[in-house]
């Protein structure tokens, strides 16, 4: 559930999710907020995800790396997806 500064609440669901990585710290006790969300479509994993899949012959050519930085602990959460969609 993402709670906007205008009251509105959603819920982001990611679609054909093909990686997650999540780079957690720890140490504060508070209510996390999201301080960068980004869609780039040049993540450092990308290369190597479409080439896994490739063999496969599945074409990622829509691969997308969404990024979400958060506010109190600085954590990193990298989504390897084609889609997002908020509801």
């Amino acid at each position: 559930m993402i709670k906007w500064p205008n009251g509105n609440q959603n819920n982001i669901v990611f679609n054909d999710c093909y990686l997650f990585d999540a780079r957690m710290n720890f140490g504060v006790v508070s209510e996390e907020s999201i301080l960068e969300a980004i869609c780039l479509d040049e993540g450092v994993l990308i290369p190597d995800i479409k080439s896994k899949w490739q063999s496969l012959e599945v074409t990622l050519d829509n691969l997308r790396c969404y990024r979400i930085i958060t506010n109190s602990t600085n954590s990193q959460i990298y989504i390897y997806a084609l889609s997002y969609a908020l509801s």
